[in-house]
């Protein structure tokens, strides 16, 4: 492992990133790479007078930061060669009926490989959810209620198609096997598509349809365990991370306790000790291999956090001192898990920005009677946890 320190933080002029922007969308690349998609707060830069953008990557390679701009882009996979495959909302056209391209980011580049309508592929590509990359000749496209794409090597075509059912997610496991998870109204289902295109459902069905929540997590792992996260919906009442084990036929819920706190699964991802992080849109939660889970918090006083926490105040360089910034923003925001072992967190450096008063989008007679005076906005650092082999 390249790191030698337990802890790297990266400063936002290191990264690149212009203020007001914020990471999420982690991709895992081969050994010590890793990229997030950015986002930046398009209020925020109207206000300032600095050049929006709507997204962009930013890639760690080789011990260096690098930013490339996208267009409305999130992703999809990423296959065997390092290639970040993405959805792109580019083009529009109404007139045509034609929506979203497919690209792919390679060596901090971007590529347009297929349109929408081009080579068998529908006008309509707004579902698409998901890819599975099993070679050159061999692409798999999730695409909702539009069924499942295959490119074979030629062009695009139907393969499975389901009535009233939602494809919700596709991956792939380590022999490169296909696996779907297919939602009606009122349940889900895992299957398994085999080497000779067979399929096998997998286990029992989850009584959680899209009616409820859209999948926003589907991982097979390398001991071919399934797990299955739902994302934020006002009927979903909780239904939070499921995990299927293969030898015992059966689903595990991680139960945090509270629904609320379930809502909204980001991600899922195991450290190196076998413990479970859960990010979700209520924060992120850890189950240790006894299930008891904590709370990652800079208030949390769970022994687990404690320790981590520690460290970070005693060996992170940051501007000024380390303990004021945590204690100001309160909370370290985890990211994941990369390929490495390697947590990632972000946090927000507050700054102050002078503004002209009469560029705010507000009315003439408010302005002139409000003084001039710094716009508080933030920046965005990486910090990175390598815990020893």
């Amino acid at each position: 492992m390249e790191h030698k320190n337990l802890w790297n933080f990266y400063a936002h002029d290191q990264i690149g990133l212009p203020l007001a922007s914020f990471v999420s969308n982690p991709i895992f690349l081969k050994g010590d790479s890793i990229s997030f998609i950015v986002y930046q707060s398009e209020d925020i830069a109207k206000i300032l007078g600095i050049s929006p953008y709507k997204q962009a990557i930013i890639s760690y390679t080789n011990s260096n930061w690098h930013f490339s701009q996208i267009v409305q882009c999130f992703s999809l996979g990423i296959d065997q060669d390092n290639e970040v495959w993405l959805l792109s909302h580019i083009p529009f056209e109404i007139n045509t009926g034609k929506f979203g391209s497919i690209v792919r980011y390679k060596d901090q580049q971007i590529e347009t490989v297929w349109q929408a309508g081009e080579m068998g592929l529908p006008n309509e590509l707004r579902t698409a959810n998901s890819i599975v990359i099993q070679g050159k000749q061999s692409i798999w496209l999730a695409m909702g209620f539009q069924g499942i794409y295959h490119f074979n090597g030629h062009k695009w075509q139907k393969e499975l198609d389901y009535t009233d059912d939602w494809i919700a997610k596709a991956t792939q496991d380590k022999k490169g096997n296909l696996w779907i998870v297919r939602q009606t109204l009122t349940n889900s289902q895992i299957f398994l598509y085999d080497s000779q295109g067979k399929e096998h459902l997998i286990g029992k069905e989850l009584p959680l349809g899209y009616e409820f929540g859209a999948v926003s997590v589907f991982e097979v792992d390398e001991r071919n365990t399934i797990w299955v996260g739902f994302e934020y919906s006002d009927k979903s009442h909780g239904l939070g991370l499921w995990r299927y084990d293969m030898q015992t036929n059966s689903w595990f819920k991680y139960d945090v306790k509270s629904s609320q706190k379930e809502r909204g699964i980001a991600g899922v991802f195991q450290d190196t000790q076998g413990n479970v992080w859960i990010k979700s849109v209520m924060g992120t939660f850890i189950f240790t291999n006894d299930q008891t889970y904590h709370r990652f918090s800079l208030a949390h006083d769970s022994k687990y956090t404690k320790a981590i926490i520690k460290q970070l105040k005693d060996n992170i360089p940051m501007y000024g001192s380390v303990g004021e910034v945590l204690q100001e923003f309160g909370q370290l925001t985890f990211e994941c898990i990369d390929k490495s072992g390697r947590i990632w967190f972000s946090i927000y450096e507050k700054t102050e920005v002078e503004i002209d008063k009469y560029s705010l989008p507000w009315p003439r007679e408010q302005l002139e009677a409000m003084p001039n005076y710094p716009y508080p906005t933030f920046y965005t650092s990486l910090v990175c946890y390598s815990p020893k082999a």
